[in-house]
């Protein structure tokens, strides 16, 4: 029991049980897909992280009335769904070393998106705020707050959104309207963090599984 009690929370609380996190990815992308058909237009999940670094699932919809033709919010009463704390998603397509806060915020940011058949897309997505309360996406200001004003200015949002590209909006490194994804990889957050930045492509990130979305049925592929 000794001996067999660590290992057997260790292996709980690794990456190595990845099974779960593909089940949890894959039940979100069935969910989306289904909204897609039901709604009657482009829904998907996107994945982002927080603040404070935990990465999330968001279920979006396509949303032109938000001012761009490629805008999507997240949906309402659906719930942001968090990863493992150990957990990661990346797109992998910058083909480069992650090795700076802006990188890995670009990596671990994208949607996988479906038409309004079930099929998966590829589209460009611009994740906008609803409204300027929206709780989910939001501004910078919104999101971090500020306490040095009177009177402080709260968070309100989760998620910065895609606003970058705004005249006089808040320019965030690493987040921009992009087309949506067919595939990713999942990865350990503590292995990760124990690889050398300038190494970590090379020695861990491009020996990864891709996981492959099936584009008619949305199911997971490795």
């Amino acid at each position: 029991v000794g001996i067999g009690v660590p290992a057997s929370k260790m292996l709980t609380e690794s990456f190595a049980s990845s099974e779960g996190v593909v089940t949890i990815i894959g039940a979100a992308l069935a969910n989306a897909r289904a909204i897609a058909a039901s709604e009657g237009t482009y829904a998907g999940v996107r994945f982002q992280q927080d603040a404070e670094g935990n990465q999330y699932m968001i279920f979006i919809i396509h949303d032109p009335t938000l001012g761009d033709v490629d805008s999507f919010r997240a949906i309402e009463g659906r719930k942001s769904v968090r990863l493992p704390v150990n957990a990661g998603v990346m797109d992998m397509m910058t083909g480069t070393n992650v090795d700076t806060p802006e990188e890995l915020r670009d990596e671990t940011t994208f949607s996988i998106v479906f038409s309004v058949m079930g099929k998966l897309t590829v589209r460009d997505v611009k994740a906008a705020a609803g409204s300027s309360g929206d709780d989910v996406f939001n501004t910078q200001l919104n999101v971090d707050g500020d306490d040095s004003t009177i009177p402080p200015i709260p968070k309100i949002a989760m998620f910065y959104q895609d606003n970058g590209d705004v005249p006089g909006s808040d320019d965030i490194p690493g987040l921009a309207q992009e087309p949506s994804r067919r595939s990713f990889v999942i990865y350990d957050k503590k292995i990760f963090a124990g690889i050398d930045p300038s190494s970590v492509y090379i020695s861990y990130l491009q020996n990864l599984k891709v996981m492959y979305v099936n584009p008619y049925t949305g199911d997971l592929i490795k």
